[in-house]
């Protein structure tokens, strides 16, 4: 196994047969193992319904290219089913693990059940993270938030998406949170992004993602670029994955 990519999406309905052609020709183009998905229908707070369509299109998505690809379960906090939710779609071999956005803080209490589960299942949670100067969207978590619920919960295996996307910040907040990874989809742009991690978090802890339909080629360049030696490469395009996602197969 050469890639996981563990960070990529199915955005729209209505572009979702397009769309996830598209990522598998990409995949296949540039020697991706296994892609993990989670569709994110809804917009910023999505209902049950919502959440229903969403993980049961990536299910369906995951059996037409099962050599490929893995499911995220999708996940809104602020309803009661959450929990039960996770539950109910990991009883599925294609999901490995759980997708949270922007419908709630990362760290609010209505989360707890969420990561509870998580831990009893002993699957990840991917927490959207980002620090923006102008912009920041309503109950869109940055690092800060991400190392309240890792210290909440050391037990649990959190990664924090997009290195916090203002990595100097994020990475800062989860430095010495030895249960927090971080993936780097999202800031393909930054060329010190990688080496900074490196030297704070340590090879380990880092995952490639690419935030598809973002571009699997600028996020395969920011590494390559970066000083990491090549076993470290590796660690940070599949071994720390693998080691991560206990259901990945």
């Amino acid at each position: 196994m050469k890639i996981i990519d563990m960070h990529a999406h199915i955005w729209v309905r209505e572009l979702y047969g397009q769309m996830h052609m598209e990522m598998i020709d990409a995949c296949h183009k540039n020697d991706v193992d296994r892609l993990l998905v989670s569709a994110l229908f809804g917009g910023f707070c999505p209902d049950e319904k919502d959440i229903a369509d969403a993980n049961n299109a990536v299910i369906e998505f995951s059996q037409k290219f099962p050599d490929l690809v893995r499911g995220m379960i999708y996940v809104n906090p602020f309803y009661d089913s959450a929990a039960e939710t996770v539950r109910e779609y990991l009883k599925h071999d294609e999901m490995v693990g759980i997708k949270l956005w922007i419908a709630t803080f990362c760290d609010e209490e209505c989360v707890n059940p969420v990561i509870e589960e998580a831990i009893r299942q002993d699957v990840p949670v991917l927490l959207h993270s980002w620090h923006k100067s102008v912009g920041q969207l309503d109950r869109e978590s940055t690092g800060e938030h991400v190392a309240n619920i890792a210290k909440r919960y050391p037990e649990a295996k959190i990664i924090m998406a997009h290195l916090g996307g203002n990595y100097y910040h994020g990475i800062k907040s989860i430095r010495n949170l030895p249960n927090v990874w971080t993936d780097i989809s999202g800031t393909c742009d930054e060329r010190d992004a990688v080496d900074y991690t490196l030297k704070n978090v340590g090879a380990d802890r880092i995952l490639y993602g690419t935030d598809l339909p973002g571009s699997i080629q600028d996020c395969i360049a920011q590494v390559e670029e970066s000083a990491a030696t090549p076993e470290e490469k590796e660690k940070i395009y599949y071994k720390n994955a693998l080691k991560l996602f206990r259901r990945l197969k």
